[in-house]
C-alpha cells in the first residue's frame, strides 16, 4: 500500500492550522477550527490515501477522517452525524463503501478484533446486522464468519453504495509520560 498522507488540524495562538506530517510549515491557517477542518478534508480528498486528524484545543485527538485509495471514506465526524455515540463503553462509526468493496471492508473490520457489532445499511435502512463475539477464538470465529462473508458477497453484487455502521470497543486512552527532569 502507498504511504498515507496525514494532515493535522491543530490550535495555534488565536487560530487553527492545517499541518501536513513531515512538512516544515503549515499548509494553511484559518480563523476557525471549522474552516481548518474543511481545508484539511479538501487536501486529504485530493491526496488519497490520506487521513485528517483533528485535535482539541488542549492538543488531544478529537476526530479522524480517512480517505482510502479505493474511494472509501470513513470518519468520526460528530458535526456531520457520522459518529453516533462515544462513551467509555463504545464508539460507533459509519463508513460509506461501494458494493464491490463491502466484503473486503467487513473482513478488515472483523480482523481488527475490536468490533462488537456491524450493521450494513442501504439507503439509510439496516439490511443486515452482525453481532461480533468478543473473545471467540480465531478458528471458531473464522468458521462462523465464512458463510456470513459468502452471503455478504452475494448482497454486495446487487448494490452500489452502502454504509457500514461499526460499534467498536474504544481504545484505552494514551498514558501521558511524566516530564523529563
Amino acid at each position: 500500500m502507498a504511504d498515507q498522507t496525514v494532515y493535522h488540524v491543530v490550535p495555534r495562538e488565536d487560530n487553527w492550522a492545517v499541518e501536513k506530517e513531515g512538512a516544515s510549515r503549515a499548509s494553511s491557517v484559518a480563523e476557525t477550527k471549522a474552516e481548518a477542518v474543511a481545508q484539511a478534508k479538501e487536501f486529504a480528498e485530493h491526496q488519497r490515501p490520506s487521513k485528517v486528524v483533528v485535535h482539541k484545543a488542549d492538543g488531544t485527538v478529537q476526530q479522524h477522517f480517512s480517505y482510502d485509495a479505493d474511494g472509501t471514506t470513513s470518519s468520526t465526524d460528530t458535526p456531520l452525524g457520522k459518529l453516533k455515540e462515544v462513551n467509555a463503553d463504545q464508539v460507533i462509526e459509519e463508513i460509506k463503501v461501494q458494493g464491490e468493496h463491502l466484503v473486503d471492508r467487513v473482513r478488515a473490520i472483523f480482523e481488527e478484533g475490536n468490533a462488537r457489532r456491524i450493521i450494513i445499511k442501504k439507503d439509510g435502512r439496516a439490511v443486515l446486522e452482525l453481532p461480533m463475539s468478543v473473545g471467540v477464538g480465531g478458528a471458531a470465529a473464522a468458521l462462523w464468519f465464512s458463510p456470513v462473508l459468502a452471503a455478504l458477497g452475494a448482497f454486495a453484487a446487487l448494490v452500489s453504495d452502502v454504509s457500514i455502521v461499526v460499534e467498536r470497543i474504544p481504545e484505552p486512552p494514551a498514558k501521558k509520560l511524566p516530564p523529563k527532569s
